[in-house]
């Protein structure tokens, strides 16, 4: 059985994902920072301008190698959990958490040599209220063991981005055999 295929645990995931972070921060990274002018090095010692500060929060997710190809434009959110913990359609859907939301495929199950593609940042204030709306049915459960299973909604991000005027996704990047396979039209953003 393939290793995305094996029942997983919360803190087993949590710690995976954390190894992510470097990568994911060298993404988002220069979405919120920009380099100073020339001019405002000189006359201000200003080397980099913070572009959106107070508390910008970003929610991650990268999903375990063995989907992408399966699911490349779908977004899935964490609809509920069998153990009745929150998840992420409580906290960023339901209560409003998280301004971003960083989503991704990894490559390969080790940060270190692999990549996040095709990976998606959407701008939660954006596109909160249509998600709340457009989500569709209830899919799952996953394979985690019992007690720990989970549901999820899937959320197709070209319509979602299409019908939003091209403003809920702040960045997008596909893999070079994906984007080179289908048109513009066919992913909708």
């Amino acid at each position: 059985m393939p290793e995305y295929d094996q029942p997983t645990n919360f803190a087993a995931e949590f710690a995976w994902s954390r190894t992510w972070i470097p990568k994911i921060r060298a993404i988002v990274g220069p979405l919120v920072l920009r380099e100073g002018s020339l001019q405002e090095d000189q006359e201000e010692a200003t080397d980099l301008i913070v572009l959106r500060a107070d508390g910008l929060r970003v929610a991650c997710r990268v999903r375990r190698p063995g989907y992408a190809f399966q699911y490349p434009f779908d977004v899935t959110i964490t609809a509920r959990r069998e153990s009745g913990a929150p998840c992420e359609w409580d906290k960023l859907i339901l209560r409003g958490f998280g301004d971003w939301f960083f989503y991704g495929h990894a490559t390969d199950n080790d940060a270190r040599s692999g990549d996040i593609l095709p990976r998606y940042l959407l701008d939660l204030s954006v596109c909160r209220e249509w998600i709340r709306r457009n989500h569709g049915s209830e899919l799952g459960p996953n394979k985690d063991a019992h007690g720990s299973k989970c549901w999820f909604y899937a959320v197709g991000v070209g319509k979602m981005n299409k019908e939003l005027g091209g403003k809920a996704l702040i960045e997008w990047t596909l893999p070079p055999d994906l984007e080179n396979a289908i048109s513009r039209e066919q992913r909708a953003f």
